[in-house]
């Protein structure tokens, strides 16, 4: 779900990434460096990209409830960031 938002959020932007390391790549160049989302999110970003590879690509692994809890409050927080942005964005159009 945050990869569909942040990509959506690059879409108003004219951009289309190929991957989530070019979601992540744009959204740092296009919002992060330009101050309208804080670093969080990206680092979020990649927590939430990195849990995910694991469990989906590695043998036998697991995650823990307190992790599981806590993926679910960063996405929210991306959640709610990239919405602030593209909120702003869709209104300047």
């Amino acid at each position: 779900m945050t990869l569909s938002a942040v990509r959506a959020l690059l879409v108003l932007e004219g951009i289309n990434p190929e991957s989530h390391s070019g979601a992540v790549t744009t959204l740092s160049l296009h919002f992060v460096r330009t101050r309208l989302l804080p670093i969080e999110v990206v680092r979020n970003f990649k927590t939430l990209l990195s849990r995910r590879t694991d469990v989906d690509y590695g043998d036998f692994e697991t995650i823990e409830i307190r992790d599981a809890e806590d993926s679910l409050k960063l996405a929210e927080e991306i959640l709610q960031n990239v919405d602030a942005v593209r909120t702003t964005l869709i209104s300047e159009l």
